[in-house]
C-alpha cells in the first residue's frame, strides 16, 4: 500500500547530521501494564542518548511517589522539556486512542490487543500513523491479518531482571504455608480474559481438601479504576472492600460448578498493596505462577515470575505463547478459539476470537508442579535465564533504538539542486521479486542524481541487507517525501493501480509477457502521460493493445556490471562434467523450460562431458506451484541413460548469483514470453554467451555476435488469468530441434563459447547498466516535468446550472471493454440506462443536480447517445418540464481524469445507488 495523500505521511527532511527528537506520549504516571513499559522504554532511550520529551494520559495523583527515585527525576526532567514539532512521536496507548497528531512528524503507535483481531474503528485509527510497534510477534501476525496495512514491528516489552531476580525472601504474609503454592496476578479476579474461572474449575478437578497445596488470587487491592487511589486515606477500605468483592466471585464460580469453598483445596485471596520493590518477595513465596489467559498483548506477572526463576504455567496462545520457549515454562493446551461473547467484554470484541485454555491440560500441569520438584527447578533456572537474555528492558530500549535509527534513515534525505525534479517512485524495494529489484537498480543511482529530488514510496521497511548493500543510507533516506506535489510520479508495481494521481505527470512502468495486453490493462495505460516500456517487444505489445505510441518509450534495464563480472568467486557445483550449460529462472512454461529440457534430453546422454544446471528462482515464493512443474521435467531426466541434471533450489544472496553463472559455460534461456529477461543480462555481464529465443525481448541487446539465436514463431495463446484485450494473446513459441542442435554447437565449441561470451559481456557494459538506464529515466523526468499532465489539462467548463454533478462512468475498470467504458459503447449502455433510469425515477428538473455522460467523441456516437438518453426519457413517461438536468460530454478516456476532477462525485460501480448523494423521496408513479 502506498501513501494516499503524502503530505499528510512523512514530511520530515532532517540534514544527515541532525539528532533525531522523539516525542513519548503514554501513561507514564499511572501503575497501568502499558505505564509500567512506556516508563521503562521511554526513560531507557533517554539514557541512552536520545532527545526524548515526554506527555502523559490518564494521570493516578501522587503515584510519583511510588517510584525509584532515579525514576522519578528523570520523569520529572522529560516532562519539564517543552514539547515541539518533534521528528517522531511514539502513542504508547491502547488502540482506541491512537490517532494522528497535528504536531510531530513521523508517528508511532505503540499498543497491544488480546485477540485475534482488531475492532474496525481501531484498525482506522491505527492505520493513520506510519508505523506500529507491539511488544510480541502475536500482534506483528493478528494486525496484518485483521486488515492493518502499515509496517507492524516488534519492539519487546520486558522486565527489571535485577529487580526481579530469584533469593528474595518470601512476602511475610505468605512466608507461612503449604507444600506448594500455586500464584495468580490480576487486576480483578473478575476478568474473563485473565482465565480464572478456568483456573478454579481446574483447582477444584486437581486437588482436595486435605491436598498440601494452595491457590493464592492476588488482585489489585488500590481499586486503580478510581482517579484518586493513591496517596488518601481510604486504601484500608478499598482494599476490605476489593477482598469482599473477590471472596463474593470465588464463591459464586464454585457454586456454578457444584462445590463450595470446603469442597476444595485453599483459595487465598490477597488484595494487599504490594510495591513494585516488594514484588519479588510475593514471587518468591510461589512455587509457580498460574496464568490460564484467554488473551495476552505479552504479559508482565510472567515476565516477573520467569526473571524470578518461578516455574510459569500458561496458556500457550497470544502474547504469552510467545513467552513460552521450550523448557521455560509448562504451557497450558489451547482447546480451540471462541468467539468472544458481547456479553463477555463489550463490543470492541464483537466479531473476534481468543483461546479457551484446555482445563485437562491445566490439570496436568498443577499436578506436574506438585509431582516433580527437581525438573520445576531446572524449568525456573531456565525461565531466568531466557528472560534476562531475551526480555530484559535492555533488550526491548534497544529495539525501540534500532526502529528509531531506522526512521531516521527514512526521514533524512541529501540536499537537491533547487531546479531538481520532484519524483516520487512508486513500488516495493526490499522484495526479492524481478520488480523490486528493478525499483533498487534504477533508484539507487537517481537518489544520486542531483537533476532528481527522489521520495521513494513503499510501506516496507526492514530492506534485506543484501539488497541495500552499497548504499543503504542514501536509499532509505529517499523514503522522505519531497516537500512540495511531486512533478512526476511513477508506478512500478505489483499489483497494477491503475488510477493516476491527482497531480503532476503520472508515468506507468507494467511490464508484460504475453503479447496483447488485457483490456482493464489498455484502459488504465491510456490514463498515463507515459509508458515505459523495458523493451521493444513490450513497446510494441503496447501499441498493439490500442494504447498511443506517443505515448510509449523504451527505457531498458541494466546490470551491476561491478557485481556481475567474469572475475571474482565460482559457485562449487556437484557435477564434474566438463561443459556446463545454465538455465537460470522460474520454471515455468513461459520461460521455456519445458522447451529446453526436452531439446537437451534430445540432443545428449549420460556419456557426454555435459551438465544443465537448473537454478530455479521462486518456487516458494514468486511461483508458488512451479516446484511441481519441475520435478515432471525432471522425472524424465533421471531415466537411465539421461544426460546430467543439476538442480539448485536455495536462495542465492546477489553475489551468490553472479558465481553461479561464472561457473558454467552458457546460459540457456527459451523463452516464449519476457519483458526483459534480466538473468539473460546478468549472465551476458559474467562474460557467458547465452542461447535464446530470436523474437521476443532479448532482440534489443543479443544477436549472432553476442549468443546463438532459437528460431521461434508467433503463436496466439488461448488461455490467461485476466480477460484478453484487443489484440488478444500471443507469445513465441521456440523450436526445439533447433535448440538441440544449437546446444550441440555450443558444447563442441569452446572457443567460440569464449570469443561471444566477451563480446556480451562488451555488450552489456558499453549500454546495459544501471546507470545508464537512470542516466535515461532522469532525460525523461525532465522532459516530463515541463508538459502539462493529463490529470491537470484544462476542459471546458461544464455547461451546467447545478451545483451537484455526478459523473457516472459505466464499466470503467471492467477488462474487455474497449471504450473504457463510455455511454455509447454496447457493454456499457445497460449500466448507463440502470443509473439513468435511477436518475429520473427520483429526481426532477427544478432539483440542483445533472447527471453527466462521457461520450465517444465522434458525431456518430454522439447521435447514439442523445437517442438514447431520450428513450429513457420517454419510457419514464416525463414530460420534458419535468425531466431532471443531464449532460453529455464529449470525452476520451485520456480527458476522464480531468471530467472527474470538474465533477462533485463520480463513479464507475453500475450497482452504485448515484441518487443517495443528496437525494429526495423517489417520485411515485
Amino acid at each position: 500500500m502506498w501513501f494516499a495523500d503524502p503530505a499528510a505521511r512523512l514530511h520530515l527532511g532532517l540534514a544527515p547530521d541532525a539528532p533525531l527528537r522523539v516525542r513519548w506520549e503514554g501513561y507514564l504516571r499511572n501503575p497501568s501494564g502499558y505505564g509500567h513499559e512506556g516508563r521503562h522504554l521511554a526513560l531507557g532511550l533517554a539514557r541512552a542518548g536520545w532527545e526524548v520529551v515526554v506527555r502523559t494520559v490518564q494521570d493516578v495523583p501522587g503515584f510519583e511517589a511510588a517510584l525509584p527515585a532515579g525514576d522519578r527525576a528523570l520523569l520529572a526532567e522529560l516532562l519539564a522539556r517543552e514539547p515541539g514539532d518533534e521528528d517522531v512521536v511514539v502513542q504508547n496507548v491502547v488502540p482506541n486512542l491512537v490517532g494522528r497528531r497535528a504536531q510531530g512528524g513521523y508517528q508511532v503507535a505503540r499498543t497491544m490487543f488480546e485477540s485475534d483481531g482488531l475492532n474496525p474503528a481501531w484498525l482506522a485509527q491505527l492505520r493513520q500513523v506510519d508505523e506500529v510497534w507491539v511488544p510480541t510477534a502475536f500482534n506483528a501476525r493478528t494486525f496484518p491479518a485483521a486488515g492493518l496495512d502499515v509496517p507492524v514491528h516488534v519492539v519487546p516489552g520486558g522486565v527489571d531482571t535485577a529487580l526481579f531476580a530469584p533469593g528474595a525472601a518470601p512476602l511475610p504474609a505468605l512466608a507461612d504455608g503449604p507444600g506448594t503454592t500455586f500464584l495468580a496476578v490480576a487486576a480483578d479476579a473478575a476478568n474473563r480474559r485473565k482465565g480464572w474461572d478456568v483456573l478454579l474449575t481446574a483447582w477444584a478437578l486437581a486437588f482436595e481438601p486435605g491436598d498440601d497445596v494452595r491457590l493464592v488470587l492476588k488482585v489489585d487491592g488500590a481499586d486503580t479504576g478510581s482517579p484518586d487511589a493513591w496517596g488518601v486515606g481510604e486504601v484500608a477500605a478499598r482494599v476490605e472492600r476489593v477482598r469482599a468483592r473477590t471472596e463474593r466471585w470465588v464463591d459464586a464460580t464454585l457454586a456454578a460448578l457444584g462445590r463450595n469453598r470446603s469442597d476444595v483445596a485453599p483459595v487465598v485471596v490477597l488484595p494487599d498493596l504490594v510495591p513494585e520493590a516488594l514484588m519479588p518477595a510475593l514471587y518468591a513465596a510461589a512455587d509457580a505462577v498460574v496464568m490460564p489467559s484467554r488473551g495476552e498483548g505479552y504479559g508482565l506477572p510472567a515476565l516477573e515470575a520467569m526473571a524470578c526463576g518461578v516455574p510459569l504455567v500458561a496458556t500457550d496462545w497470544s502474547g504469552l505463547g510467545d513467552l513460552l520457549d521450550e523448557g521455560v515454562a509448562l504451557p497450558v493446551d489451547v482447546e480451540r478459539l471462541v468467539e468472544i461473547r458481547p456479553d463477555e467484554m463489550g463490543p470492541v470484541y464483537a466479531g473476534q476470537r481468543w483461546a479457551q485454555p484446555s482445563v485437562p491440560s491445566l490439570v496436568a500441569q498443577l499436578h506436574r508442579v506438585v509431582d516433580d520438584r527437581a525438573a520445576m527447578a531446572a524449568v525456573g533456572a531456565a525461565a531466568r535465564e531466557h528472560a534476562v537474555r531475551a526480555w530484559d528492558w535492555s533488550v526491548g530500549v534497544a529495539a525501540a533504538a534500532a526502529r528509531l535509527e531506522a526512521i531516521g534513515r527514512r526521514v533524512r534525505r541529501r540536499p537537491a539542486a533547487p531546479d531538481a525534479v520532484r519524483v516520487r517512485w512508486e513500488g516495493e524495494q526490499y522484495s526479492t521479486h524481478s520488480l523490486a529489484h528493478v525499483n533498487r537498480g534504477i533508484c539507487r543511482e537517481l537518489v544520486a542524481d542531483p537533476r532528481v529530488a527522489l521520495e521513494v514510496a513503499t510501506r516496507e521497511v526492514d530492506p534485506v541487507p543484501d539488497l541495500v548493500a552499497g548504499s543503504p543510507d542514501a536509499l532509505l533516506g529517499a523514503t522522505a517525501p519531497v516537500h512540495d506535489v511531486p512533478q512526476v510520479t511513477v508506478r512500478h508495481q505489483w499489483p497494477p493501480d491503475w488510477t493516476p494521481p491527482a497531480r503532476g505527470a503520472y508515468v506507468l512502468v507494467q511490464p508484460w509477457e504475453f503479447g496483447g495486453l488485457p483490456q482493464e490493462w489498455a484502459d488504465g495505460a491510456r490514463l498515463a502521460d507515459e509508458i515505459w516500456c523495458y523493451s521493444t517487444w513490450v513497446r510494441d505489445c503496447y501499441e498493439l493493445s490500442g494504447v498511443p505510441a506517443e505515448k510509449l518509450r523504451v527505457v531498458p534495464l541494466g546490470v551491476d556490471t561491478d557485481v556481475f563480472s567474469p572475475d571474482g568467486d565460482r559457485h562449487p557445483l556437484a557435477t564434474t562434467k566438463g561443459t556446463r550449460l545454465l538455465y537460470c529462472g522460474g520454471p515455468l512454461p513461459r520461460k521455456g523450460i519445458d522447451v529446453l529440457v526436452a531439446a537437451y534430453l534430445d540432443a545428449f546422454t549420460a556419456d557426454d562431458d555435459v551438465c544443465l544446471v537448473v537454478k530455479a528462482h521462486g518456487t516458494r515464493t514468486t511461483y508458488p506451484g512451479s516446484r511441481d512443474h519441475l520435478d515432471e521435467l525432471l522425472e524424465r531426466a533421471a531415466l537411465p541413460g539421461a544426460p546430467a541434471v543439476e538442480v539448485i533450489d536455495e536462495d542465492l544472496t546477489t553475489a551468490g548469483l553472479a558465481a553461479l553463472y561464472r561457473a558454467c559455460d552458457a546460459l540457456v534461456h527459451p523463452y516464449r514470453g519476457e519483458g526483459f529477461a534480466l538473468p539473460v543480462a546478468e549472465a551476458m555481464a559474467c562474460g557467458l554467451p547465452v542461447v535464446v529465443t530470436a523474437v521476443g525481448a532479448t532482440a534489443d541487446f543479443c544477436d549472432e555476435a553476442t549468443g546463438w539465436l532459437v528460431p521461434a514463431e508467433v503463436r496466439r495463446l488461448r488461455t490467461h488469468t485476466f480477460g484478453p484485450g484487443a489484440a488478444k494473446y500471443f507469445w513465441a513459441e521456440p523450436d526445439a530441434a533447433a535448440l538441440g542442435a544449437l546446444l550441440r554447437e555450443v558444447v563442441d565449441r569452446p572457443d567460440e563459447r569464449v570469443r561471444r561470451g566477451a563480446a556480451a559481456r562488451r555488450r552489456i557494459a558499453e549500454g546495459f547498466t544501471w546507470r545508464a538506464t537512470a542516466r535515461a529515466v532522469a532525460d525523461r523526468l525532465a522532459e516530463l516535468a515541463h508538459v502539462v499532465p493529463l490529470a491537470e489539462r484544462p476542459v471546458p467548463a461544464l455547461a451546467t446550472r447545478s451545483r451537484r454533478t455526478v459523473l457516472h462512468v459505466p464499466g470503467q475498470h471492467e477488462p474487455g471493454r474497449p471504450g473504457g467504458g463510455l455511454v455509447t459503447q454496447r457493454s456499457a449502455g445497460a449500466q448507463a440506462t440502470d443509473a439513468l433510469v435511477t436518475y429520473l425515477a427520483t429526481y426532477r428538473a427544478g432539483d440542483d443536480i445533472c447527471l453527466v455522460l462521457p461520450v465517444a467523441p465522434d458525431p456518430a456516437a454522439v447521435a447514439e447517445a442523445v437517442e438514447d438518453v431520450r428513450a429513457r426519457i420517454a419510457a419514464a413517461c416525463l414530460p420534458e418540464h419535468e425531466v431532471p438536468e443531464i449532460l453529455l460530454v464529449p470525452a476520451g478516456p485520456d480527458e476522464l481524469p480531468a471530467l472527474r476532477a470538474m465533477t462533485a462525485w463520480s463513479t464507475d460501480d453500475p450497482g452504485v445507488d448515484l441518487p443517495a448523494l443528496g437525494r429526495r423521496t423517489p417520485v411515485a408513479r
